[in-house]
């Protein structure tokens, strides 16, 4: 059964269906007795957006986060929610989404960790307020999660891709039952 679809639903009688590997692969990966995912709220950005997050946030958007992106990069349906995915923070504009970005790199600096700046990163999670999940867009493995603790002002690599830390990411949040289906905008502002 696909993510979000209901025993006794059809998928004739269930909302248009989300067209993307990356979100059904990590929706499967769901606990069993996870609530349903409400798939018609899930959006992603087109991808004649993309260029214009690159530009405005200084990434190189390829591999699994353009898949992340063009999937569900606006809203998860519920899936995992903005805590810790700070992409779906509803409160928070475009412009507030790239405070948030610019402050993570200046963090980085300031941990004399400088040397991640040189590679694009840019932060997908922020689990308990200092742990810091980001990607190295521009780096030879842009897929690759990296790993900052605010608190040690250290660094280093999950070794997982970006998929794989999400389907771990949904384990650790099992427990916290329904979300709901937050929308996030990385553009307004």
């Amino acid at each position: 059964m696909r993510c979000g679809l209901h025993p006794h639903d059809t998928p004739e009688e269930s909302s248009p269906a989300v067209s993307s590997s990356f979100f059904d692969e990590l929706c499967d990966s769901r606990p069993p007795g996870a609530p349903p995912v409400e798939r018609d709220r899930v959006a992603g950005y087109l991808d004649a957006e993309l260029p214009a997050i690159e530009l405005r946030y200084d990434v190189t958007i390829a591999g699994q986060l353009r898949a992340f992106l063009l999937s569900m990069g606006r809203c998860d349906g519920g899936l995992i929610g903005d805590d810790p995915l700070v992409l779906y923070r509803p409160s928070w504009t475009g412009q507030d989404q790239l405070a948030f970005q610019r402050a993570f790199r200046e963090r980085l600096q300031s941990a004399e960790l400088g040397v991640y700046c040189e590679e694009k990163p840019f932060a997908v999670t922020n689990e308990s307020e200092v742990h810091y999940y980001f990607l190295l867009t521009a780096s030879t493995e842009p897929d690759l999660v990296f790993h900052y603790n605010q608190t040690e002002e250290s660094a280093h690599s999950t070794g997982l891709p970006l998929l794989e830390y999400l389907k771990g990411v949904l384990r650790r949040y099992a427990g916290y039952g329904q979300r709901a289906p937050l929308r996030g905008e990385l553009l307004s502002g």
